[in-house]
């Protein structure tokens, strides 16, 4: 038997086939391209196709649009024999503008912004040239103080009419707290989590809690400015504190302990909330590291009922619900980072 032993022979590669459909209009659409697995093309413009009284906007996989449209000068990854189809809207339809602010960047210049017909979905873009001393890039958000929608590099948005996007920038954090250190926010180090958590309003990730150095009122205070509102949709577990906080104060602007907290500021830091109920036992159990917290009676962000909130008593950690408007309770302001 003969044995071979020379170089074992190149197997071919594997190729795919992509092809463009004029999808019900006139002209004849790009030609059709064979590439490698694996390989990045870049989609054409519409070429010789016309469509009367329609405009093009670039190319879907699901003739009715179905699927994301991608727009002319995309690139898209070959993993599969793929039909593009020309997306076609009517010429009346109406264009908006999709403009990315810097959002108090030190440096750089934000993304160009981008006018598309609406109902055409965009890529997220990067954050550019943008920079930020002390602070790293966390997406987009609808909202400049990050209370809106945040959406991630990458993320596909809608465009249903002129929006402005604004920078997230997260401050960085350093792996080197200690329960007791004294936080960016001038308070004292409470809780830390190596996997993080995460915040409900906006989805960040955040790894530290820090409670504010004193109490923000010398007495009690009520939790709710207007006897028994009306039940309010707050959350008990840890990162939902924030988010409570913003949800009380739309049903009641002069919610006496969720305001005081709001409006509190201390060493540049103004993202200061009532703990909820969960976050509220964390500060109870690691108290030691924060000092000055006494036996007192402390309000959550989290009610127990359309008629009570929750609150921790310090002097042994019970948990229990007062009534949202009897001045019941103290408060110590806590922030998330």
């Amino acid at each position: 038997m003969t044995l071979f032993h020379g170089p074992k022979p190149e197997k071919s590669p594997v190729t795919y086939t992509v092809t463009f459909n004029a999808n019900g209009a006139s002209g004849t659409p790009p030609e059709t391209q064979i590439v490698n697995d694996g390989a990045t093309i870049i989609l054409p413009d519409k070429g010789g196709m016309n469509s009367t009284g329609n405009i093009f906007v670039g190319w879907n996989e699901s003739s009715s649009g179905g699927d994301t449209t991608n727009s002319v000068g995309a690139s898209v990854t070959v993993t599969r024999n793929m039909v593009f189809y020309a997306q076609w809207l009517d010429g009346s339809t109406p264009q908006y503008t999709v403009s990315f602010n810097a959002n108090g960047a030190t440096s750089g210049a934000s993304p160009a912004s981008q006018t598309v017909y609406r109902g055409i979905s965009i890529t997220i873009p990067g954050q550019g040239t943008l920079a930020y001393s002390g602070k790293t890039f966390g997406g987009w958000n609808t909202q400049a103080n990050g209370g809106g929608t945040l959406y991630a590099v990458g993320a596909t948005f809608t465009v249903t009419g002129d929006v402005t996007l604004y920078a997230k920038w997260n401050e960085i954090v350093l792996n080197n707290y200690k329960l007791g250190d004294t936080g960016p926010g001038g308070g004292k180090i409470f809780y830390y989590s190596a996997n993080g958590f995460t915040m409900t309003d906006t989805g960040e990730i955040c790894h530290y809690f820090e409670a504010a150095p004193d109490n923000i009122s010398s007495t009690k205070v009520a939790w709710t400015s207007q006897g028994n509102i009306s039940s309010v949709d707050t959350a008990l577990v840890i990162g939902s504190g924030r988010n409570n906080t913003a949800i009380i104060l739309a049903a009641d602007v002069f919610a006496p302990a969720v305001k005081a907290c709001y409006e509190y500021s201390n060493n540049g830091k103004t993202d200061w909330f009532l703990p909820s109920k969960d976050e509220l036992n964390r500060l109870y159990i690691n108290r030691a590291y924060v000092g000055n917290l006494g036996t007192l009676n402390y309000w959550s962000s989290s009610q127990s009922n359309s008629s009570g909130a929750y609150y921790s008593m310090f002097r042994d950690g019970y948990q229990g619900s007062f009534g949202k408007y009897a001045e019941n309770g103290y408060v110590r302001a806590i922030r998330a980072f």
